[in-house]
């Protein structure tokens, strides 16, 4: 298990805007969100944008990161807690969580947490 945790830590989004590539840790980013054309990666420290849309991203994206709302893809791992339809991030920042995803993302957040203990 120490191993499967090890290479989640290790693994990156790979960040591209303009001339402009970088790596951004997975366990850093807190979510994605769709703004006009772009695609927008919120971590703790930054927010980039890349032009690229949301579901092209999510097709990419390891099983951390669940849609929850037709603009928003978060990371199970940076939820604090989900509270009927707000998930509560460990910044304790608030999203919304749209009907269509809600079963879905219930779902995951238990199975991350029942994982974690």
């Amino acid at each position: 298990m120490q191993y499967l945790k090890e290479k989640l830590n290790d693994s990156h989004f790979i960040y591209r805007y303009k001339n402009t590539i970088a790596k951004i840790p997975y366990h850093k980013i807190l979510y994605f969100t769709s703004r006009n054309q772009y695609t927008e990666i919120v971590t703790k420290e930054n927010a980039y944008k890349q032009a690229e849309p949301l579901k092209n991203i999510l097709k990419s994206l390891p099983v951390q990161f669940v849609q929850c709302h037709r603009t928003l893809i978060v990371n199970i791992q940076q939820i604090h807690s989900l509270q009927g339809k707000n998930i509560y991030l460990s910044t304790g920042e608030l999203l919304p969580v749209s009907n269509t995803y809600l079963n879905t993302l219930q779902n995951a957040f238990l199975q991350h947490i029942s994982f974690r203990k």
